[in-house]
C-alpha cells in the first residue's frame, strides 16, 4: 500500500505524537528536545517550541487549543498552539512518560 503523505523527515527521532482533534494538525516530540505542531493537508511543520529538557510525552486538548508535554525532568508545561505560546509550566516529583487530557477534567 501507498502511503497517505510523504512527509520531511525530522533530524532526531520520534518520541510521542498525538493528533489533535476535529483539526488537521498534529503533534510531534523528537529526542532534540522540540515540540513541532505540523499541518497534516500542506504535510509541512508548522510551529516548533524549543524545550530545555528531553520530552517523552505529548497529548492534545479534545478541543484542539492546548497541548500538554511531559519531560523526563518531571516538568509539565501546558501550549496554546491557537496563539503559539507556553501557558504554564509546573514540576512534578516523578519523570513524565505517559500523557492523556481527560475531556471530562477540561470542561
Amino acid at each position: 500500500s501507498q502511503p497517505q503523505a510523504d512527509f520531511p523527515p525530522l533530524d532526531a527521532p520520534i518520541a510521542d505524537l498525538d493528533f489533535v482533534p476535529g483539526s488537521r494538525y498534529f503533534v510531534v516530540i523528537a529526542d532534540d528536545n522540540a515540540l513541532r505542531l505540523w499541518d497534516k493537508d500542506i504535510e509541512r511543520q508548522i510551529d516548533r517550541f524549543q524545550i530545555d529538557a528531553t520530552l517523552n510525552a505529548v497529548a492534545a486538548s479534545p478541543d484542539g487549543s492546548r497541548v500538554l508535554s511531559g519531560a523526563q525532568n518531571s516538568t509539565l508545561r501546558l501550549w496554546d498552539i491557537t496563539g503559539s505560546a507556553q501557558l504554564v509550566s509546573f514540576g512534578n516529583q516523578r519523570q513524565i512518560n505517559d500523557l492523556d487530557m481527560n475531556p471530562v477534567a477540561i470542561a
